[in-house]
């Protein structure tokens, strides 16, 4: 199978917070996106292509190929979360919340509850625009090793059941859990349950014969 055809690919994006020399400028060709976007359609066409520029370009918001746009909130910021999504909703695109911090460690920063009521209202309306979004970032066990919590070290690393997680970590991250299965019209309380770590290579897979870190073959 390639990946034109996985089932669980719905997009690709252009790159990650591209610009130009000055940081965050969205000094992002039309020409170049057009052609990535397009070539993106030509190999797969039943996927979505989402501008990978750092913010809304209005430039590009007239490419036929380009389906999706995103930006990035750090800290998070309900003004240009709101601006955003009436400009894509403008020109009948989509929108994406792509990354965010979701620590609630900026004193001076909106609620991560407040950035999800902004998301979630929308889906009720006729043109939600938003679609979604993407936390940054998920790091769980360093598998094999149960005991140990892989961390990104950029102060936004979210360890599902980590011991060592403040009571602020888990409050937020029972926020994100709720928000997610809102998302899908389902309701769950505050509860974080437990997930057990995989373990061992040959619990993460059906497949005999596959050797895991270890040199062990299953």
């Amino acid at each position: 199978m390639s990946y034109a055809e996985d089932p669980t690919i719905f997009a690709y994006e252009t790159g990650n917070e591209l610009g130009g020399p000055v940081f965050g400028d969205m000094d992002v060709p039309v020409e170049w996106t057009t052609e990535i976007c397009d070539y993106v359609k030509q190999l797969g066409p039943h996927k979505l292509c989402i501008d990978g520029t750092y913010g809304v370009n209005k430039t590009h918001l007239n490419i036929p190929s380009v389906d999706m746009f995103d930006d990035h909130f750090y800290p998070l910021n309900l003004t240009k979360l709101q601006d955003d999504i009436e400009v894509v909703g403008s020109a009948n695109k989509v929108y994406l919340a792509g990354e965010y911090d979701w620590t609630g460690n900026v004193a001076s920063a909106p609620s991560l509850q407040s950035f999800y009521d902004l998301i979630e209202a929308r889906q009720n309306t006729s043109k939600p625009v938003v679609a979604g979004d993407l936390f940054w970032s998920l790091f769980m066990h360093d598998v094999p090793n149960c005991d140990i919590y892989v961390n990104h070290t950029d102060g936004f690393s979210l360890q599902y059941g980590n011991p060592m997680n403040t009571a602020q970590n888990n409050t937020q991250i029972a926020t994100i859990r709720q928000h997610f299965f809102k998302m899908q019209n389902e309701s769950v309380s505050s509860y974080l349950p437990a997930v057990a770590c995989p373990g061992k290579y040959e619990d993460l897979t059906y497949s005999p014969g596959v050797m895991d870190f270890e040199g062990d073959v299953y």
